[in-house]
Formats: structure tokens, sequence, C-alpha cells
């Protein structure tokens, strides 16, 4: 994979060595009006993503089906480091009953635990699972005709004819969200998934957020030119970096953009999104964001 698509050579942000981990550092007027936007997501929190007529399921069949899935990805052993949480899993895999996708692709695939939430669905024909490093993957799908695994190539260079309607992505990759929603939606992708895509606390809580975030990208009118945010990061084998965000008008242009290719987005409310902590602890905030593009 070409180096300008790595997680590590993000052109937003800029980081230095520090002795000592110091305090999260917002400028006063940023931080004025992110505390406005709190109180007008708090007023506003509550959006209906899906219209799906929960009468047509029936919850004990389904609760019987999710259990023989369970058991299967504890068996491989993708509950273990490096796999999503199990109510994660639950979770996608509840996504995929109502959205019934017919393709399904996700980019940071790792071992493979959130595409193993998915592949319990009949009406999945295609899956496409990306990551730079596919050695550690754990589900043995590399001989089936359904799946391509890809690991030399970024989600943007992806070439797809005839992407079905109900085509659901999925990045867990830590890579710009704004460039995400705009290749997604030249390749005529409608439904998308962020992970490490947070607002303003867990940006901090991260070494390499996926910046700029969603929470970003729809409130990029609270930032203007010039305006900084810094934290600092403890990593165990890097040690301690100060991360610098310096909000430019080509960052800004490009959140503009990507929010205008966005209907509808779904998250539980946290405040978080606006007041990060003052001393960051590492992966805190794990809110994941569901898209849906014009």
């Amino acid at each position: 994979m070409k180096k300008q698509f790595l997680m590590e050579n993000s052109p937003w942000i800029s980081r230095v060595a520090e002795k000592y981990a110091r305090e999260t550092v917002i400028n006063d007027e940023l931080l004025n009006r992110l505390i406005c936007g709190a109180i007008k997501e708090a007023l506003n929190f509550y959006i209906t993503f899906l219209d799906v007529d929960i009468d047509t399921f029936d919850f004990h069949q389904l609760g019987s089906k999710y259990k023989r899935h369970y058991l299967e990805a504890k068996e491989i052993g993708l509950f273990e480091q490096g796999g999503v949480r199990e109510k994660d899993h639950l979770n996608f895999w509840c996504l995929s009953q109502v959205l019934n996708p017919s393709c399904y692709i996700e980019s940071g695939v790792f071992i493979g635990s959130s595409l193993h939430a998915f592949l319990d669905n009949i009406a999945l024909k295609k899956v496409i699972a990306i990551d730079p490093d596919l050695s550690k993957l754990k589900l043995s799908i590399s001989n089936n005709s359904k799946f391509e695994l890809v690991g030399d190539k970024d989600f943007s260079e992806l070439k797809i004819d005839g992407v079905p309607q109900n085509t659901l992505v999925y990045f867990d990759d830590h890579i710009d969200s704004a460039n995400r929603i705009i290749s997604a939606k030249k390749l005529g992708i409608k439904y998308l998934i962020f992970d490490d895509s947070t607002g303003l606390q867990g940006i901090t809580q991260r070494l390499y957020p996926a910046l700029p975030t969603v929470p970003m990208i729809m409130k990029h009118d609270l930032y203007q030119i010039g305006d900084e945010i810094s934290w600092s990061f403890n990593h165990p084998k890097i040690g301690i970096s100060r991360q610098l965000v310096t909000i430019s008008k080509e960052l800004l242009e490009q959140c503009a953009l990507a929010k205008r290719l966005i209907k509808g987005v779904q998250k539980l409310p946290d405040l978080g999104d606006h007041i990060p902590l003052k001393n960051p602890t590492p992966m805190n905030d794990m809110t994941k964001y569901i898209l849906e593009l014009y």
C-alpha cells in the first residue's frame, strides 16, 4: 500500500516529542462555540435513521440465530485482543439483519471480528475486506469467491461496477473521514459506518484519529481558520508526543464538501463530542456513527 494512505501520514496533524504530558488546550473562542454546539445537540439529540417496522421480526428466533453466530466467533477467537467488543459484534449483526446488504466492504478488517458479524446473512453476495496487513485475519475466506481480500490498495483506489443500492461500508482504519465520505459517494455507496471518528473527547484520546472526524464535519461552522487543538498522547512504544491540529481553509473546505453529501447521521448523544478531557486516557470514547449519503 502507498505510504500516503497509511494512518501515520495524516496531513492535518503535527507531532513533537514531550517529556511530560500536558493538559489538552483549545483556544477560548473555539471553546465558546463548542459549548453552544453541545447545548444545541442536547436539545436535538434524537434522529430516526432507518424506518423499519419492528413487528416484522421474531425476536426469539433472532436471539437463537445470533447465539449460534456468537459461539462461532468466540471459538475462532474473534473477541480476543484486536477484536471488537462483544456488544459491537451484536450491534453490527443486528444492523446486518435490518439493512440486509448484498455488498459489504470493510476498511481496516484486522482479525475479522466485525467482518464476521455481517456474514450471517444470506442476502450478502459480495464482501471486500481491506487491510495493509491481512496476515492477522482469522477468518478462512480466501478461497470463497464471494470474498475479495485487498492488501495493496486503499479504499479510495477501488473500482467497483454496479454497486447495489444497499451496499454498506465500515471504516475502521483511522483515515480522514471527509475523504472516506467523498470516495464512497464517487463509488455510489449510500450507507457508511465510522469508528475512530469521534468528537473532541475521542480525538484527544487517540494517536491516530480519523481526522477530520464526523462531528467535526457536521459542525465545521464552529471552526475558523487558525483555530488550534493540541493534546498529549502517551504510546507504550512511541512515548509521549504532543499532537497539534491547526484548522486550515483546505480542511474546512473538505469538511463542507463532505457535509453536503450527507443525508442523515445517527449516534447516541455524547457531549464529549464538544468537551474533551483535560488529561485524556487512551481509547475511552468508542462512539460509532452511521451515515446515509444522498
